[in-house]
C-alpha cells in the first residue's frame, strides 16, 4: 500500500533519493580523504595538510547542505503521502451508504477513525523516510567503497548487517522477557487484590461481630439494634 503512496509521488521520491545518494557518495569520500591529511602531515607537508582542511571543510558544508534538502524532500514526501492516504480514507468512508452508520454512535467512530491515522501516521509513515535513508546510504556508501576496497566494502556491509541483526534479536528476546515478567505481575496483582479483598471481608465480619457482641445502650443502642433487625440505617 506504501509503495503504491510512494509511486505517486514519483518526483519527490526521485529528488528525495537522489540527494540522498549524493550526500551519501560524498560523505563517504569525505571520510576516505581524511587519510590524505594524515598522510601530508607525516611527511610534515603542512601546506598541503592546510589546502586539504580548507578543502574537506567546503565540502563538509556542501554535504550538510545536501543533507538538509534531503531531509527537507523527504519531509515534503511522507507530508504528501499522508495526505493522501487521509484524502482515500476520508472518500471511502464518505462513499459508504449512512445506512451502515446508524447503529454507532458518530462521535465514537470519528474518535476510532481518528486514532487509526494517527497509529498509521506514528507507526509507518514518520519511521519510512528513515528507513529509505539508512537503505540508500547502506547501498551507496558500499557501492562507493567497493570501487576503492572490495574487502573493506564487504567488511562495512557485514557490520552493517550485525549492527542491524543484533538489536532485533536482542528486543525480541527483551520483549518476550518482558511479556512473561507482565504476565506473572499481572497475576502476582491479581492475587495482592484478593488478599486486601479478603482482608476487607475479615475486617468487615470482625466489626459486625464486635456491634452484635456487645451492650450498648442509649440512642446509639436503639439505632445499631434497628439495623440489625431491618438493615436500614437511621
Amino acid at each position: 500500500m506504501f509503495l503504491y503512496y510512494l509511486l505517486r509521488k514519483k518526483w519527490h521520491l526521485i529528488g528525495f533519493a537522489l540527494l540522498s545518494i549524493f550526500a551519501s557518495v560524498m560523505m563517504s569520500l569525505f571520510s576516505l580523504h581524511i587519510a590524505d591529511v594524515f598522510n601530508a602531515a607525516e611527511v610534515s607537508n603542512y601546506d598541503r595538510v592546510v589546502e586539504l582542511l580548507i578543502l574537506m571543510f567546503a565540502w563538509y558544508l556542501f554535504i550538510r547542505l545536501m543533507d538538509y534538502y534531503s531531509e527537507l524532500c523527504g519531509i515534503y514526501m511522507v507530508n504528501a503521502v499522508r495526505r493522501d492516504i487521509k484524502n482515500d480514507m476520508f472518500n471511502a468512508v464518505i462513499s459508504k451508504d449512512p445506512s451502515l452508520f446508524i447503529e454507532k454512535n458518530s462521535g465514537e467512530y470519528i474518535s476510532e477513525f481518528t486514532n487509526d491515522i494517527t497509529m498509521i501516521e506514528t507507526k509507518y509513515l514518520v519511521p519510512m523516510r528513515e528507513l529509505l535513508v539508512y537503505t540508500i546510504t547502506i547501498f551507496t556508501v558500499s557501492s562507493a567503497i567497493i570501487t576503492i576496497d572490495p574487502r573493506m566494502a564487504l567488511i562495512i556491509v557485514a557490520g552493517t548487517i550485525l549492527c542491524l541483526l543484533f538489536p532485533a534479536i536482542a528486543s525480541k528476546y527483551t520483549s518476550q522477557r518482558m511479556m512473561r515478567f507482565l504476565e506473572r505481575f499481572d497475576i502476582f496483582v491479581q492475587y495482592l487484590k484478593d488478599v486486601f479483598n479478603a482482608l476487607f471481608l475479615f475486617k468487615n465480619y470482625a466489626v459486625e461481630a464486635d456491634v452484635v457482641n456487645h451492650d450498648y445502650s442509649g440512642r446509639l443502642a436503639h439505632a445499631l439494634k434497628r439495623v440489625q433487625r431491618t438493615g436500614i440505617a437511621v
